[in-house]
């Protein structure tokens, strides 16, 4: 694919947050909602590839994760997986509880090793009422978390393994916002639920391209433009979703 100049969103820096070593939900409640919610929970640093939740597994805590990002992957019969959803710096992971249930069938694992905020679910459901910005924000955020994944299965089934590659580049970086992203072929293979074979030759195209260096399971972030270029519309269409919690900050 030749890379073409890139007509919608062209900023180098990430897309989800200004400042990805925090909660962007946490970070835009008026200070007497988040001295509240922080008052009742703590951080807490996970591995990657660290099971969170087994799928129907109940949700003893909910997270607002900070450095770290989580996938939701979906498990079939015959042994194959897809990540289904993932949730970083700018969202929540707990919506079961959210809506009176306490489990989902989806797995969830660690994709980006780091530090989320942990409340227990009991404590959490107790305040919520008392907290009405972030029962604003929160219910914004399982809006753009159900477009994130409506357009995930769309681009699973309409886009190039490399269009969908840059797309999962970016959204990590979004994320994390550091230049460098540690992943390894087979783990991205298994996220996009392909065979590594086909990551490999996507990735060799990318680096080849200058986008992205790649050495022993780290991926440094070249041209994060070229990336967007290279992208298929999925992740700015994300973008825009997610930019929306701005809007529910401030209502």
């Amino acid at each position: 694919m030749q890379i073409r100049p890139s007509t919608s969103f062209t900023s180098s820096t990430p897309a989800f947050t200004a400042d990805a070593s925090r909660n962007r939900i946490l970070e835009s409640l008026p200070p007497a909602e988040r001295a509240a919610i922080r008052a009742v929970g703590k951080a807490i640093e996970f591995k990657k590839g660290q099971r969170v939740f087994a799928a129907h597994e109940r949700f003893t805590h909910v997270y607002f994760p900070e450095t770290c990002a989580f996938s939701l992957v979906t498990d079939l019969r015959d042994g194959n997986s897809v990540e289904s959803g993932t949730v970083g710096s700018e969202g929540f992971m707990g919506l079961p509880v959210l809506y009176g249930s306490d489990s989902w069938a989806q797995r969830t694992i660690v994709q980006v090793p780091g530090r989320a905020f942990e409340v227990e679910s009991k404590k959490f459901m107790e305040i919520l009422p008392t907290l009405p910005v972030l029962s604003a924000m929160l219910n914004r955020f399982s809006l753009a978390y159900i477009a994130q994944i409506s357009q995930t299965a769309a681009c699973n089934s309409q886009h190039s393994i490399m269009q969908r590659c840059a797309r999962w580049i970016l959204l990590t970086h979004d994320r994390v916002g550091a230049r460098e992203i540690q992943l390894t072929q087979e783990f991205l293979a298994y996220m996009l639920g392909v065979r590594r074979p086909s990551v490999t030759v996507a990735q060799a195209q990318l680096k080849k391209s200058g986008l992205i260096s790649y050495t022993r399971g780290k991926m440094q972030i070249m041209n994060r433009k070229g990336l967007e270029a290279m992208s298929c519309e999925c992740h700015e269409t994300l973008r825009r979703e997610f930019s929306m919690l701005d809007r529910a900050a401030v209502a």
